[in-house]
């Protein structure tokens, strides 16, 4: 096993993952490699970009959420965050509901000390998890749980804005 395979399998993991969209996840890194032949460490922005447009040449859009979900966590495990932010939006582009796209996006922008668009992030991803089902949650992955760690997490970043803004040190 490659260290990007066994890192990506650890991050999906951490973020309780099932082992179906474990697979699924791992199934559409391997199925955009291939498409350009090469391996996942190799494949950057520009390769993204070209397979969108492969996937909507080939009138895969169903899947296309799906697919830059997929990509979006392999950059993440590539630590490669520009690359999966694009992927991501890309993500929400196709399907503006997609919930774990939206956590994943949030948590993704705190971690690379974006306060302001982490914020913005926690918040739309807290308004769309208020205004779905719970069985629409659960297709995405979302738990109570993850709706209640939004909701701190959003506190704690605003409390430590405020305390930035008003001049206190961080702790």
């Amino acid at each position: 096993m490659t260290p990007l395979r066994r890192r990506m399998l650890e991050d999906m993991r951490l973020h309780n993952l099932s082992r179906n969209t474990q697979k699924r996840y791992l199934d559409r890194v391997a199925a955009f490699a291939k498409h350009f032949g090469k391996s996942p460490d190799l494949l950057g922005p520009e390769e993204v970009r070209r397979y969108q447009l492969y996937l909507l040449e080939e009138r895969l859009n169903p899947f296309l959420s799906q697919a830059y979900m997929r990509m979006g966590s392999l950059y993440i495990t590539k630590e490669d965050h520009a690359t999966a932010v694009i992927a991501l939006k890309l993500a929400l582009d196709a399907d503006e509901r997609n919930l774990r796209a939206r956590l994943d996006l949030a948590l993704l922008m705190e971690r690379k000390g974006d306060t302001e668009s982490a914020i913005e992030e926690w918040q739309r991803f807290i308004k769309d998890v208020d205004g779905t089902s719970r069985d629409d949650r659960a297709l995405y992955g979302i738990t109570e749980a993850d709706a209640a760690n939004a909701r701190r997490r959003l506190e704690k970043l605003f409390l430590s804005k405020a305390g930035t803004d008003t001049g206190e040190e961080k702790e």
